[in-house]
């Protein structure tokens, strides 16, 4: 326990139970020191200060209100701001657990719990969030970015919430790097906030093999349906960009007109194994009449053949049992 530290020291942080022992304690403070040697200093001024003079951690307030007049990207950057208060979960310790496959009120509960813990959070716990802070802006879309990347050899994943306000793209996140997360709304195409977010990857020698964009997110909180985090599929490092281009442009025009993607029609397109951006139209256009015609005569053609199976098969005799014996109704 009183031997220098190294990488191969196995810290048995406390054996004796509470309260702490003074030794224990002592054992804590230098294993501190030891992991942020440029705060030896402050680390002692800390320890030496008495606990009743220590000020009290500050608790972030989250934006639920904003100020009558204030623009789009003013709100959004107050959000932004509440984030970088929280700040990042580097513990390795998940804090709250988000299930993407919970409905949005049920997400949007996770979120409240967040506020109410304002303990650190990563990129997922972001998006949800972010989603509960602005779903009463007005004239704002939101969407799910998502991003894969590699780097020596390990993969690594990567969310942000997109953004769309009159005319312009931005994102809300938050992030290890500062260019992987906040973008405000300043982009004219998606193709241009995506190209951004790709440098930023090169920037820290990542290749970014693919990112996922889902569909328009709903503001009615008391949605059952997920979130539609899967709409569109690129590939920024082997798809051309021209091909790359054209698909993002048709997709954010219906980002543009905030078109939803429903759980049943994921099913679908999953049922008909079909690209999803390849079904988005076909989805998104109302059923032909042909097709409306055909459907009710299907349905009594199966009634009529259930009613002739019923009257052709003879009715069965009832067994019902009576103390020991047996009665017979034909």
């Amino acid at each position: 326990m009183n031997a220098d530290f190294d990488e191969t020291t196995l810290f048995l942080t406390n054996k004796n139970g509470f309260p702490i022992h003074d030794g224990t304690w002592s054992n804590m403070w230098k294993f501190a020191e030891y992991q942020q040697p440029k705060a030896k200093e402050k680390i002692r001024s800390i320890r030496a200060t008495p606990a009743n003079d220590l000020a009290e951690p500050k608790i972030p307030v989250p934006p639920l209100t904003f100020p009558i007049g204030s623009t789009t990207s003013s709100k959004i950057l107050a959000v932004q701001k509440y984030f970088a208060e929280l700040q990042y979960n580097h513990t390795g310790t998940q804090f709250f657990e988000i299930k993407k496959y919970r409905s949005f009120t049920g997400l949007m509960e996770d979120a409240k719990q967040m506020i109410k813990e304002s303990l650190p959070i990563k990129c997922l716990e972001a998006v949800v969030l972010g989603i509960y802070l602005t779903n009463k802006i007005e004239d704002l879309t939101r969407f799910a970015i998502g991003f894969k990347s590699a780097f020596n050899g390990h993969v690594h994943r990567h969310v942000v919430l997109g953004l769309y306000s009159k005319g312009m793209f931005g994102a809300l996140g938050i992030s290890r790097r500062d260019d992987l997360m906040y973008k405000p709304l300043t982009f004219k195409t998606l193709t241009e906030l995506i190209m951004e977010y790709k440098a930023a990857y090169q920037r820290h020698w990542h290749k970014l093999k693919q990112v996922k964009i889902g569909m328009a997110i709903g503001k009615n909180p008391h949605s059952f349906e997920p979130l539609p985090w899967k709409g569109l599929t690129v590939f920024p490092s082997s798809q051309p960009f021209e091909e790359m281009r054209s698909e993002l442009e048709k997709f954010s025009k219906l980002v543009r007109h905030g078109a939803s993607f429903s759980h049943q029609q994921q099913a679908a397109a999953r049922r008909e194994r079909l690209p999803r951006s390849a079904s988005l139209p076909a989805l998104s256009q109302p059923a032909s009449p042909q097709r409306s015609a055909q459907e009710p005569a299907q349905h009594r053609g199966r009634q009529q053949q259930q009613q002739q199976q019923q009257s052709a098969t003879p009715q069965k005799s009832l067994l019902m049992r009576k103390k020991s014996g047996y009665l017979l109704r034909v």
